[in-house]
């Protein structure tokens, strides 16, 4: 009887090509914001994020356990120190504003990457559906702890 050993190893050695392939191809369609346009940039999200949070309602929501989603699924999903992940259309408009004074001031961003679909789905799944926002803070930034939660908080109205 031959052995499939030979076999089974060509089959992993594609595999893990395809798989770093994949991964490739996502870190290459990231899009850093130069850092004189942060400002500038963080302002636009503000905007966005302000016309996005007049869109909630909170029967929209739908949760299992600790997750939530909202079925219209129109915010981008933000990624703050590559550890605490929010989508803003799960929350209520007075946490937003929480949000948007914690993380989004420039003074506090060290870096800030955008994430397009469909790399952004591939890397983070349906909740990156709509992009996503990497925003690294300086290691000096602080932040009201109350912010932190709310990446496990679900919405209870506006």
């Amino acid at each position: 009887m031959k052995s499939h050993l030979p076999y089974l190893l060509l089959i992993i050695l594609v595999s893990a090509s395809h798989i770093t392939a994949a991964q490739t191809r996502v870190t290459d369609h990231s899009v850093k914001v130069p850092a004189d346009r942060i400002s500038k940039f963080a302002d636009s999200i503000k905007t966005r994020i302000a016309r996005d949070t007049s869109k909630f309602n909170p029967l929209d929501l739908t949760s299992e356990g600790k997750d939530a989603s909202n079925v219209l699924n129109y915010s981008k999903l933000f990624i703050i120190n590559n550890k605490l992940s929010y989508k803003l259309d799960v929350v209520n408009s007075r946490d937003v504003a929480l949000f948007v004074r914690e993380f989004l001031a420039p003074a506090k961003i060290e870096e800030i990457a955008v994430l397009r679909a469909p790399y952004s789905t591939m890397a983070y799944g349906p909740k990156g559906s709509n992009g996503v926002v990497l925003i690294q803070l300086k290691s000096t930034a602080k932040f009201d702890p109350a912010v932190e939660r709310l990446a496990v908080t679900v919405a209870q109205g506006n």
